[in-house]
């Protein structure tokens, strides 16, 4: 709020609201065509455009951000800016992939809903409280839902389990040490994600994870059935080009990693998209 002192940093700082230049005179914000009125919640002239084609709400050249201020922002004053639109323009449209595994962007919120049937003698044994295949469900929504940067568009993702589809993806959970994988026959696509399988532990290292381990392999290898490849095996300079601000890669460091990153996010993205797998170059 503007402040009655003069030097008060809400009088010199004239960015305020999603970065909109504020007029302590009228007590407007300027988005580079036209002003908007906090107050109504409109703006307060017509733009040149009497429909920007994103909805029907884009007839109303009054309405700002579509009445979502929320999902969109307008920093040009002509159109409400959001992942939806963006991928709208490209793809014409905005949900990808079969029942059992999709994708879908709503304003600058995607939803992925993936359906899973197990198989395995640990998917229905007990670590502690829960199952495994509850620890492995835990891991993925522990390690993949959150808010993520994508293609400059600040996103909420959130990954949904729907067990009423027909053509369910297998996961094989196995209780003894192994390397965990997914398999497929043929490329990627969102028809054919693959099967996946995990193992209690690494036979590499001949070590048995924790719960927190086994989510981290559940959530990597989820990023697989998703269509992207892996990062820890690319050279350390493509490695350190993909690690947003210290954040790592759960394809690449999923022992490091808090999360998946936005650049993780922005592969599965594409790769949807696209209906192809994505590596990392």
């Amino acid at each position: 709020m503007p402040s009655s002192n003069t030097f008060h940093v809400a009088n010199l700082n004239p960015y305020r609201y999603r970065g909109y230049i504020y007029d302590n005179e009228t007590g407007l914000y300027y988005l580079q065509s036209r002003y908007y009125d906090p107050v109504t919640g409109r703006f307060i002239n017509a733009d040149i455009y009497f429909d920007t084609g994103i909805s029907v709400l884009s007839t109303n050249m009054f309405a700002y951000c579509e009445n979502n201020c929320i999902n969109n922002i307008d920093s040009e004053g002509y159109a409400p800016k959001n992942l939806e639109a963006y991928v709208k323009k490209l793809k014409n449209r905005t949900s990808f992939g079969p029942w059992q595994l999709n994708l879908k962007v709503k304003g600058n919120n995607i939803t992925i809903s993936a359906g899973f049937v197990y198989f395995g003698d640990l998917a229905y044994k007990k670590k502690g409280s829960k199952t495994y295949k509850q620890l492995f469900l835990d891991g993925i929504k522990k390690y993949w839902n959150g808010k993520y940067k994508v293609y400059g568009y600040n996103v909420k993702l959130n990954v949904t389990f729907n067990n009423a589809v027909r053509n369910k993806i297998n996961v094989v959970i196995n209780n003894r040490l192994g390397v965990s994988n997914v398999s497929r026959i043929g490329r990627w696509s969102c028809t054919n994600p693959g099967k996946l399988t995990i193992y209690k532990g690494d036979s590499r290292t001949n070590y048995t994870y924790t719960t927190d381990e086994f989510q981290r392999v559940s959530a990597h290898e989820f990023g697989h059935i998703l269509g992207v490849g892996d990062l820890y095996n690319k050279s350390n300079k493509i490695i350190k080009k993909y690690s947003y601000k210290g954040n790592y890669s759960m394809m690449g460091h999923q022992w490091k990693a808090s999360h998946i990153n936005n650049y993780d996010l922005q592969k599965v993205l594409y790769a949807f998209m696209n209906n192809k797998s994505q590596e990392w170059k």
